[in-house]
């Protein structure tokens, strides 16, 4: 179990385009559906009730500001990202950085890291960017280390997340 008074932390909901004045590519590309049961699998995923206010580029885009701002501002920590797929193209280069870590699942993935007693930073995003993924808008970031005690560490984070639309808390 993580000790929660070792690491500073944020949530924030994303609630508005973070890329609003930008145009965008439609995400509207097909699945390889080939087979009959291609589709029923299809068909039997759940849809999220959040809002789409991003598209897969622009969730790419998003995360490597954030890791470019994170490598600029902590010294460039250990990051630890939460990804889900389907992802549908390739990712930005400093996302496959040797700082960086992507995972879907990170809870074993964070634990085995901070018991390393290195600066580590988790971000974990769960912004809805196609009807299936069943994600809530939220980002969650963790900041473990020797910036930790910092209270403004990951403030560049932070209000770069608010410039495109992330409001702090649990917003519904």
């Amino acid at each position: 179990m993580i000790d929660s008074t070792k690491f500073k932390r944020y949530q924030g909901t994303l609630i508005k385009r973070p890329y609003a004045n930008t145009p965008s590519k439609a995400s509207s590309g097909m699945l390889p559906l080939g087979k009959e049961n291609d589709f029923e699998v299809f068909a039997n995923f759940a849809s999220s009730g959040y809002p789409i206010l991003l598209g897969i580029d622009e969730h790419y885009q998003l995360l490597s500001e954030l890791v470019a701002h994170a490598n600029e501002h902590l010294n460039k920590p250990t990051i630890l990202l939460r990804i889900s797929m389907p992802g549908g193209m390739r990712l930005p280069a400093n996302l496959l950085a040797d700082n960086v870590l992507l995972a879907e699942a990170i809870e074993n993935e964070e634990q085995k890291l901070v018991s390393q007693n290195i600066e580590l930073l988790v971000i974990e995003d769960r912004f809805s960017r196609i009807k299936v993924d069943n994600n809530d808008n939220t980002i969650k970031l963790r900041l473990y280390g020797e910036n930790q005690t910092n209270n403004s560490a990951l403030a560049p984070l932070i209000d770069h997340l608010h410039a495109h639309g992330v409001l702090e808390g649990n917003a519904k």
